[in-house]
């Protein structure tokens, strides 16, 4: 019924016209008649619905409408027939006769009850069940109808009225789609067409996962490899043609098909020879999953109790989740053939094809970020230079003054003391002097005064603060909760209602957006006098203030996550908008090129910058392109050229970096820099009304909706976060060797990936958890030794129990923290595909540009220049390790071979791009052989040199067996050597990106690394039972003074304390390698200890001991930390206490609280003065730091002092 009302192609959707409604297109009713036969054959599951399985088999397999339509007819006189048979059966010869049946009384055919109950035979024992006729019954009746269908489709009248009801596999060739567009979700309606017809597909792969996992047996493991082929290779799958993707998808069907027909066939030894599998042949019963379903054939608590090692999997059995999947496979299949289908087919084509476009964004806007992180850096080391200078000047004043002091002549004099220098000048501010006329200015007046800039100070971050936003900012949840506290509910509602009514008046709606907070009208102030003291009237203003408190407080958090993801969101429009422009070539049949995108941006004669680059605030997807604009950048001249990768266009979309330097504001853009995704959007001269429409439509969402939305934003642009969350915790929970190379990877691959991490780590991530599912479902059959009862018995709570450390251990729980793991990281893995930032190593058209720019460059320099090594790294794009790398090296060599030996080029003609890359070809092409494939070649030369100077027949027969020997060692040094190589050429390069990157904007985050370390120590101190065989004590004190003290407390307090002590060491040193060795190390060390020594210490499984989970999450945390501080790098200037560096009453107290641990001042000064290159002996170091203490207690004070009292500026 779903292609009745939503246009499936199956169903005569050729002449519906622009809706794709047909009235009366019954096109779901064979959907319907194959459910029903299922549905016959799981309640039944005896030996008449095999027939009805083949009959399905043999339907399904014509696969299209009209061969199914000609069998039709045969089916429904199968029907008929089959049922009158069945009747039949069920009447029996009558009693009358005095005749027993055959299979009764016969010696030669022995048969019990159980199999005449299967075989469906009449007895006078025991009659068939005909109560099973219903189904049948019911299944004549829809074939029947759907026969009359088939009949009816065939007349004029019917197709005049509902069109043609064909399959059509052909796409649409130049036509227009006779359904609108729905990706951009104009409305709610296309909200739920995309929910059906672009993502049931993986909902349906999550069904058939499911219907594997929940049953252990070989069915269900052809279930689960079917699942992760699709899941891997799924997008590929449905960007292909419709021939090709219902060949595969049949496949399944038929699959599943076979699979409810075997166990209907196997359910003859599940119910009629039980006793004898579970006696002789357990291994059958556990290896498919055999127990009987239907009722009336034996006991089942009988059969329960029999063995405990071979028990019957009632859980496990049946055929629901085969129906269930069966359901959704044809249902998906019906979507496949929808018009509907086109739509989702073209734009997932068209996110292939931008499959890169968003890490160039990604790498422009990570290239601004580092050139103002740069820029920061030079401002501050600047103002430290002004600073001292001004202290300089200021000395040199008051040594003057001295002077003068001691010189009493020299003020007689006519000389000019000069203007004062003023606040702007090199000797600071003025200070305030007490004058004859004004003997009451001092310091307490100025205070309560206000005139706060009449003291000196050497600081210039009052000079500097930066203008407020005139801009009245809406009143947030936490401001009217305060205004509440103070005045009460009324008070806040009536000002709410006067801010409402000056909104409107100015013509603005609420901040918040959406419908309008109700409030009620102000009241006088008599009658508000007169209802203050009345009980139901505060109630009922306490609770419509809690629904406005309510309101706000969704407002405010929606805003929040929108700033939060304000960048992927721009670039999400940028991609939006290229997509739809690519999608609409690709539904009409075009060609897609290079030059399809240049619609949409200004072109090189328009670019011009009248301002800043880059406004406050990122502009909708609704700009017409008025703005900042810039430059062209100088692109290859093949505009005709197919799109690849939909990025390098000449709109100025794509171009070198330069150096940043170069800029200056007020003018354009350097020439060379890639534009961000917030510049393309102000340089958009195309506008777009169906991504108006979607964005005015989301917009005027209700509060619900815009805030699951923003929370939906803010899981997809942060999903690489969510991704690592679950696999800690999937390794938390399961603690094992297979669930522990995640982990490792994760902190020593992922997180120190610059400038984010690549494809290859992600693919690694998603088939090594294929690959552990698929052997975990293996090892769960009952039928090896480790999964005996006894044995697990005997090993239930030993952590050293060899199937749980490696991960193999027979559970209910096995796979669901691996379920959640795959679809977060598919779910990673789409958003990547959506974001452009999947495919960014493989980027031909960045080295194509990058070969070109190398090129040109060379033409420049002259016929003598060498292309120079390092032009790979000027795109900025992060390469592979492994065959990238090896063909652009390899493209390099021979570019360099080209010169002539006597250190002139050769013609130019011989460096085209053709046969440059025809060589290159070669070259990889020989690389690709590796070192073993050579060596052969090379042994086979050898054996013949050999051969031919043997002299006699005797003397070759020794020395060919020696060769033969010979070649085998030759043959595995090579292979070892390739090994190696190909292990170490991969790691050495990733190390040398990390340690040698241009993706670095240097921060600091070792105040969150050093408060996660105070976390994990206190939680050893408060925990430390748990690292122990002791847990009877309640306190350590306890613990103390009986002895009981655990070994493993102390070792684990000694480590964190030499690993805080160690971090603060490369901290004062800034080294990014010790750091980064630092963190290797120690990654796994920590597992190490955590997950295979402490066990054994504690005698305790991981999985049980909550303190150590706990103390390993937040270790996680500081290894991502630490991560991000090696890929970002340490800053110039590193602050040796990092409380100090805002002035404010939380940082006083806390820096106060430091203050007060004994001896801790005193450890970090030592600390710091070894550590830290300087000139000063240790008691000077210590009264720098004594007079640095009191200089930031002075300073916060002077910042509470800021705030004007009640009679300031009176």
């Amino acid at each position: 019924m779903l292609d009745a009302q939503n246009g499936l192609r199956g169903t005569g959707a050729a002449s519906a016209g622009p809706s794709g409604w047909r009235p009366g297109s019954p096109g779901g009713t064979p959907l319907i008649c194959f459910l029903m036969a299922v549905n016959v054959i799981g309640q039944r599951m005896n030996f008449m619905v095999t027939l009805h399985g083949c009959w399905l088999v043999a339907i399904l397999t014509r696969r299209h409408r009209q061969a199914i339509a000609r069998l039709w007819p045969n089916y429904c006189l199968f029907l008929a027939l089959f049922l009158l048979y069945q009747y039949l059966l069920c009447l029996g010869m009558p009693p009358a006769l005095c005749i027993d049946y055959p299979w009764r009384w016969s010696r030669a055919v022995p048969m019990n009850s159980a199999l005449i109950k299967w075989l469906y035979l009449p007895d006078f024992f025991r009659a068939p069940n005909s109560t099973n006729l219903i189904s049948d019954f019911l299944l004549l009746l829809c074939a029947s109808q759907q026969w009359q269908v088939f009949s009816a489709e065939r007349t004029e009248e019917w197709q005049c009225m509902a069109g043609v009801n064909t399959d059509r596999l052909e796409p649409l060739r130049g036509e227009p789609n006779p359904v609108p567009n729905f990706i951009h979700c104009r409305s709610y309606l296309d909200m739920l067409k995309v929910a059906v017809f672009r993502y049931l597909f993986w909902l349906v792969l999550v069904v058939v996962f499911v219907t594997g996992a929940t049953r252990i047996s070989i069915f269900g493991l052809g279930y689960l490899l079917a699942c992760f082929y699709l899941l891997l290779f799924g997008t590929a799958l449905l960007q292909r043609d419709t021939r090709a993707r219902l060949v595969l998808w049949d496949c399944l069907i038929l699959y599943n098909v076979t699979v409810i027909i075997s166990k209907n066939m196997l359910s003859l030894l599940a119910c009629v020879f039980v006793e004898q599998m579970q006696t002789g042949f357990c291994w059958v019963i556990q290896l498919f999953s055999l127990v009987c379903t239907v009722k009336g054939y034996y006991d089942p608590k009988e059969m329960m109790g029999r063995d405990q090692d071979c028990l019957l999997p009632v859980e496990e059995a049946g055929i629901i989740w085969d129906s269930i999947c069966f359901f959704f496979l044809l249902l998906q299949r019906r979507v496949f053939l929808s018009y509907y289908y086109l739509h989702v087919r073209a734009d997932l084509q068209a996110t292939a094809l931008l499959a890169s476009r968003g890490f160039a964004l990604y790498n422009a806007a990570n290239l601004k970020s580092i050139d103002f992180h740069r820029r920061t850096e030079e401002k501050s080391l600047a103002q430290l230079k002004r600073q001292m200078e001004r202290i300089r000047a200021k000395q040199e004043k008051h040594r003057q003054g001295r002077a003068d002091r001691g010189h009493p002549q020299d003020t007689l004099g006519p000389k000019d003391p000069g203007p004062e220098p003023g606040p702007d000048s090199p000797g600071g501010s003025s200070p305030p002097r007490r004058q004859w006329w004004r003997p009451w200015l001092d310091h307490a007046t100025v205070i309560h005064s206000g005139d706060y800039f009449l003291f000196e100070s050497d600081s210039e971050e009052e000079e500097e603060a930066a203008p407020e936003d005139p801009r009245p900012s809406a009143q947030s949840a936490f401001q009217m909760a305060y205004q509440a506290w103070v005045t009460n509910a009324q008070t806040v509602l009536r000002r709410q209602q006067q801010e409402q009514a000056r909104q409107e008046q100015a013509g603005q709606l609420p901040t918040g957006g959406g419908p309008s907070q109700e409030v009620e009208p102000a009241e006088d102030p008599e009658e508000a006098a007169a209802g203050r003291s009345h009980m139901v009237q505060r109630v009922l203003s306490t609770a419509q203030f809690l629904w406005v408190l309510g309101q706000a407080l969704v407002d405010g958090l929606t805003r929040w996550l929108q700033e939060f993801t304000r960048h992927h969101s721009t670039m999400s429009d940028v991609l939006r908008a290229e997509r739809y422009v690519l999608t609409q070539e690709l539904l009409q049949g075009g060609e897609v090129h290079r030059g399809i995108l240049d619609q949409l941006y200004t072109s090189e004669a328009e670019a011009t910058l009248p301002g800043p680059t880059e406004a406050p605030d990122a502009p909708s997807t609704v700009s017409s392109g008025l703005g900042a604009e810039e430059p062209l950048s100088s692109t290859t001249d093949d505009t005709g050229s197919p799109l690849s990768t939909g990025y390098h266009t000449r709109s100025g979309s794509e171009e070198a970096v330069a150096d940043p330097g170069e800029h200056e504001a007020g003018t354009s853009l350097p020439q060379g820099r890639m534009r961000t995704a917030s510049e393309l959007l102000l340089d958009r001269r195309l506008r777009i009304p169906e991504l108006e429409e979607a964005e005015l439509f989301a917009e005027g969402q209700g509060r619900a909706l815009r805030l699951l939305r923003a929370m939906y934003q803010c899981v997809a642009a942060h999903s690489e976060l969510l991704c690592y969350f679950i696999i800690i915790l999937n390794h938390m929970v399961t603690a094992s060797a297979g669930s522990l190379v995640l982990p490792v990877l994760v902190f020593l691959w992922a997180m120190l990936s610059i400038p984010r991490p690549s494809k290859r780590f992600w693919m690694t991530a998603i088939v090594f958890t294929e690959v552990s599912v698929v052997v975990k479902y293996l090892f769960q059959f009952g039928f090896f030794p480790w999964n005996s009862h006894a044995v697990l018995r005997r090993y239930e709570n030993k952590p050293y129990f060899p199937p749980r450390i490696l991960g193999l251990e027979k559970t209910d729980g096995y796979i669901k923290y691996d379920l959640v793991q795959l679809m977060a990281l598919f779910f990673h893995r789409s958003q990547l595909l959506c974001y452009g930032l999947w495919d960014h190593e493989e980027d031909s058209p960045s080295k194509e540009h990058d070969k070109s720019g190398r090129k040109e460059q060379g033409a420049e320099e002259g016929p003598g220049a060498l292309p120079e090594p390092q032009a790979k790294a000027g795109t900025g794009l992060e390469e592979e390790p492994g065959a990238p790398e090896a063909t652009t090296e390899d493209h390099v060599q021979v570019e360099a071979r080209v010169v002539s030996t006597d250190g002139t080029a050769e013609p130019q003609a011989e460096l085209r791009p053709r046969d440059t890359r025809r060589i290159s070809l070669r070259f990889r092409r020989r690389r690709k052989e590796g070192p073993a494939q050579r060596g052969l070649a090379a042994i086979e030369a050898e054996d013949r040199e050999e051969e031919k100077e043997a002299p006699t027949g005797r003397e070759k027969r020794p020395s060919r067996a020696g060769r033969r020997v010979r070649a085998a060692g030759r043959r595995l040094q090579g292979f070892c050597l390739s090994l190696a190589q190909g292990t170490y050429r991969p790691l050495r390069r990733f190390f040398h990106d990390i340690l040698h990157t241009k993706y670095r904007a240097a921060t600091d985050v070792y105040a969150l690394m050093f408060l996660a370390d105070v976390v994990d120590f206190i939680i050893i101190i408060f925990g430390f039972w748990a690292f122990g065989k002791h847990s009877a004590a309640t306190d350590i004190t306890s613990s103390l003074s009986d002895d009981q003290v655990p070994e493993a407390f102390l070792v684990m307090l000694l480590i964190q304390f030499s690993t805080m002590v160690v971090d603060r060491a490369l901290y004062l040193r800034k080294t990014v390698l010790g750091k980064l060795a630092f963190q290797v190390a120690l990654v796994l060390a920590i597992h190490l200890w955590m997950f295979f020594i402490l066990p054994a210490v504690t005698e305790r499984m991981f999985s049980q001991n909550v303190v150590a989970q706990l103390w390993y999450f937040v270790k996680c945390i500081y290894f991502a930390l630490s991560a991000y501080q090696i890929r970002c790098g340490y800053p110039t200037r590193i602050l040796g206490n990092f409380l100090t560096k805002k002035y404010n009453h939380l940082n006083l107290f806390l820096f106060q609280g430091f203050r007060l641990v004994p001896f801790l001042v005193e450890l970090r000064a030592v600390m710091d003065w070894v550590w830290t290159d300087t000139t000063l002996s240790l008691s000077s170091w210590m009264c720098v730091e004594d007079i640095y203490a009191n200089i930031f207690i002075i300073k916060c004070s002077r910042e509470t002092e800021k705030v004007p009292g009640p009679g300031a500026g009176a």
